[in-house]
C-alpha cells in the first residue's frame, strides 16, 4: 500500500459542552453532593490508590451498594463518566479528590442550608455555589476565547426579554470568540435563521477548507479516500453508507431535466444512514423543503428545492456532501446537549426557563445588565492556574473584580423599573417586591399548568410511584418532594385560591417555581394561613407501615403542638399519605384526649386535631369539587364523633365520605 496522498479528516471541536450525555442524571442537586460524599468515603478507605481502573471499579461498586446507581457492566468506564462533570465543575480535582469548593457544597447539602437572604440574588447558598462555579467555567479547547456561561449571561442581558431556546441550542454553544458572540447577538436581534449562522461557521472552518482543497485537487479518489473525508467517532465503518449516497447523487446528476419520476425515485431512496438520526429531519427539510418524501407531494417542487440546496450548489458534489454531513453532525450534537445544559444552568436559580426561552430572573437581570460588556473580556487561564481558580472556594467578588455583592449598588437600575420602591430599607423593599412577583408568577403557573384534572392525574402517578410520568411533566426531584408540592397546590385550589400560595411552602422551589428539595426539619411541610386567622398545617409523606410509624408519629404532633403554643392556638393539622397505617391512625386519634407539653416551660395545649387523608381521599375531594369551607365543617363534625379507635373512626367517617 502506497503513502496516503493526504491525511484523514479529524473531528474538530466546534462546540462547548458541560458534562456528558452518557450521564443523563436527574435530581442533580441531590446527586452531585451525594457523589461527593461517596468519593470522600472511597478516598478515605483507599487513600493509597490513584484514580485508576481499580479504584474506578471500586467506586462503581460503592454507587451500586448505596443504591445511587445500578452498575453491572463497564464499571471503570461508568465511574469516569459519572464523575466527569464533578471534576469539570471543580467540585473535585482531576484525580477525583473532593476540592475545597466541593467540601463547601457538601456541607451546605448535609446541613440543609437554604438561606436565601445572604446574597445579592436572594438565592439559596447551594445555588450561589453553582453560580460561582459556572462563572469560572472555561472550555478545555484553545479555540474558545470566551467563557460559555458568561456568553449566556451576556446574550440574556443584551436581549432583555431573554434568549429563544432555538438560539440557545444552536448558536450559543458554537460562539468561540467575542466577535462571534457579537455576530450572534446581531443574528438573534434581527431574528435571522440559526441555520445560516451554523452554515457560516462551517464554511470558515479550517477543516472545511482542507476538504474543499482535497476534493478539488483529486478527482480520482478511491472509496477508502472518500470515507477518510467523513470523520466519525467510532471509525470509518460507520460512514460506509456515504458511498451509496454519493453514487446516488452522481446518478441523479446524469438524468435529464424532464426525468421527474426517475429523479424523485432517487431522492426518495437516498441512503442517509451515515447521518446522525437526531438531525435527519432537519437535514431533509433543508434539502427537500419537507422531512418525509411521499408520493402525494408536489414532486417538481421537491426537486426544485433539492436542486437549490447546499448539496447541489456547484459541481463539487463530494465537497457538498461533506458539508451537509458536517451540518448534520453539528445539529445532532447541539440538539443532544440542549437538555443537559438546561439542567445544569437551572442549578443556579437565576434563570426563568419556559418552553420558548431562557431569561434572567428579576435581580440577576438588573445585575448582569450592568456589567454585561465586561463578561466577554474575562481572561482565559492556563490549565494549572485555571484548576486552582476553579477548585478554590472564593467569595463572589474574588472571582472577578467587577462583580458586586451589595443590592444597594443596583438601586438606580431597579428603581427605574419599579419607582415605588422606598429608598429607606431598600433591601427589604426589594425582598417584598420579589415575593409579590413570585406570588403572581406562581398563580399564573397554576392557572396554566395545574388544573384539578391535571392534579388528579399527577397524584395518581405519585400514588403508583410512577416517576417516569412525573419527570415527563417537568419535575426533576424525588417523588416525596413532588408529592408535597402537589398537595400544596391542591389545597390552594380547594381553598378557592385564598391566601398566598408562594408562602405556604416549606419546600425549596427553583426560579421556575418547581420543587427541588424537601422541606427542612422543625416545622410542617405546608402552612396555610386563612383570613379568619385560623391556620392549617399539612404534613405529606410517602412513608408506609413501619416507616410511617417510626418517622411520623413523633414529628407530626410536635409540629402541631409547638405551633399552637408558639404561633396560633387556632390551628389543626392534616396528615396525607398514600396508604394510612392503622396504628398511626390510632395514635393520632388518641391525641384528641391528651395534652401536649412544651418540654422547656411545661406550658400545654389540649386535644391535638390531626385529620388523616389518603391520596385517594384527596383525589376524591378534588373530583367532588368540595371547597375548603365545606371540608372544614365536615372535618369538625367527624372529629367530634366519639369513636376512640382511630382506624375504625377513619374508615367510618373520612374514608366513607371521600
Amino acid at each position: 500500500m502506497g503513502t496516503p496522498r493526504f491525511d484523514s479528516i479529524k473531528l474538530e471541536k466546534y462546540a462547548w459542552s458541560i458534562g456528558t450525555t452518557s450521564f443523563r442524571v436527574e435530581e442533580m442537586r441531590r446527586l452531585i453532593p451525594t457523589q461527593l460524599e461517596l468519593l470522600n468515603e472511597l478516598n478515605h478507605k483507599y487513600s493509597d490508590i490513584e484514580w485508576n481502573e481499580d479504584k474506578q471499579t471500586l467506586y462503581s461498586q460503592l454507587l451500586t451498594e448505596k443504591g445511587v446507581f445500578t452498575i453491572t457492566k463497564t464499571l471503570a468506564k461508568d465511574a469516569r463518566v459519572k464523575t466527569s462533570s464533578l471534576s469539570e465543575l471543580g467540585f473535585t480535582n482531576e484525580k477525583r479528590i473532593v476540592s475545597e469548593v466541593g467540601e463547601n457544597l457538601l456541607n451546605l447539602f448535609k446541613n440543609e442550608m437554604a438561606d436565601c437572604d445572604k446574597n445579592i440574588f436572594f438565592i439559596s447558598e447551594d445555588s450561589l455555589m453553582y453560580l460561582k462555579q459556572f462563572l469560572k467555567l472555561q472550555t478545555p479547547y484553545y479555540e474558545f476565547k470566551v467563557k460559555p456561561f458568561l456568553v449566556l449571561l451576556y446574550l440574556c442581558s443584551k436581549l432583555g426579554k431573554g434568549l429563544n431556546l432555538d438560539y440557545f441550542t444552536y448558536i450559543l454553544p458554537i460562539c468561540t470568540t467575542k466577535e462571534e458572540v457579537e455576530l450572534a447577538l446581531e443574528y438573534i436581534t434581527n431574528e435571522k435563521d440559526y441555520m445560516d449562522f451554523i452554515i457560516q461557521k462551517i464554511s470558515i472552518s479550517e477543516t472545511t477548507k482542507k476538504v474543499k482543497s482535497i476534493t478539488e485537487m483529486y478527482t480520482d479518489l478511491s472509496e477508502e479516500e472518500i470515507l477518510s473525508l467523513f470523520p466519525h467517532g467510532k471509525g470509518s465503518s460507520y460512514v460506509k453508507p456515504i458511498l451509496n449516497l454519493y453514487n446516488s447523487l452522481l446518478e441523479y446528476l446524469n438524468l435529464n431535466e424532464e426525468k421527474i419520476e426517475e429523479k424523485y425515485s432517487i431522492l426518495k431512496n437516498l441512503d442517509f444512514s451515515a447521518f446522525k438520526s437526531r438531525s435527519l429531519s432537519k437535514i431533509k427539510s433543508t434539502l427537500f423543503g419537507v422531512n418525509n418524501l411521499t408520493n402525494s407531494l408536489d414532486k417538481k417542487m421537491v426537486i426544485e428545492n433539492f436542486e437549490k440546496s447546499i448539496l447541489m450548489n456547484g459541481d463539487n458534489i463530494l465537497y457538498n456532501l461533506y458539508f451537509i454531513y458536517t451540518l448534520s453532525s453539528y445539529l445532532a450534537n447541539l440538539i443532544e446537549y440542549k437538555d443537559l445544559h438546561l439542567r445544569y444552568f437551572r442549578l443556579t436559580d437565576i434563570f426563568i426557563i419556559d418552553d420558548e426561552k431562557i431569561s434572567l430572573d428579576i435581580i440577576p437581570k438588573f445585575y448582569f445588565k450592568k456589567i454585561a460588556d465586561k463578561l466577554l473580556e474575562v481572561e482565559i487561564l492556563e490549565n494549572d492556574s485555571y484548576r486552582k481558580f476553579l477548585e478554590k472556594n472564593l467569595e463572589f467578588k474574588e472571582i472577578y473584580n467587577f462583580l458586586e455583592t451589595d443590592i444597594s449598588s443596583l438601586k438606580n437600575e431597579i428603581k427605574l423599573e419599579y419607582p415605588t420602591l422606598l429608598d429607606e430599607n431598600f433591601e427589604n423593599s426589594v425582598k417584598n417586591l420579589l415575593l409579590k412577583e413570585k406570588e403572581n408568577s406562581f398563580r399564573k403557573l397554576i392557572e396554566e399548568k395545574f388544573s384539578k384534572k391535571v392534579l388528579i392525574s399527577l397524584l395518581e402517578y405519585v400514588k403508583n410511584n410512577d416517576s417516569t410520568q412525573l419527570k415527563k411533566f417537568g419535575f426533576d426531584t424525588s417523588v416525596p418532594t413532588i408529592f408535597e408540592y402537589l398537595v400544596g397546590i391542591a389545597w390552594y385550589l380547594i381553598s378557592e385560591k385564598e391566601g398566598e400560595i408562594y408562602s405556604i411552602f416549606n419546600l425549596k422551589l427553583d426560579s421556575n417555581l418547581f420543587p427541588v428539595r424537601f422541606a427542612s426539619g422543625g416545622q410542617a411541610d405546608l402552612i396555610y394561613r386563612y383570613k379568619d386567622n385560623h391556620h392549617l398545617l399539612i404534613e405529606a409523606t410517602m412513608t408506609e407501615k413501619d416507616n410511617q410509624r417510626k418517622l411520623e408519629l413523633e414529628p407530626v404532633p410536635r409540629h402541631l403542638g409547638r405551633y399552637r403554643l408558639e404561633v396560633n392556638n387556632d390551628t389543626y393539622a392534616i396528615f396525607i399519605a398514600p396508604i394510612l397505617d392503622p396504628n398511626v391512625l390510632v395514635s393520632f386519634r388518641a391525641l384528641k384526649n391528651l395534652p401536649y407539653y412544651n418540654p422547656t416551660n411545661f406550658s400545654k395545649v389540649f386535644g391535638l386535631k390531626i385529620i388523616p387523608l389518603s391520596i385517594d381521599n384527596l383525589i376524591s375531594i378534588l373530583k367532588m369539587e368540595v371547597n375548603y369551607k365545606e371540608l372544614r365543617n365536615t372535618f369538625e363534625k367527624f372529629f367530634n364523633v366519639p369513636e376512640p379507635d382511630g382506624y375504625i373512626w377513619y374508615k367510618e367517617t373520612i374514608d366513607k365520605r371521600f
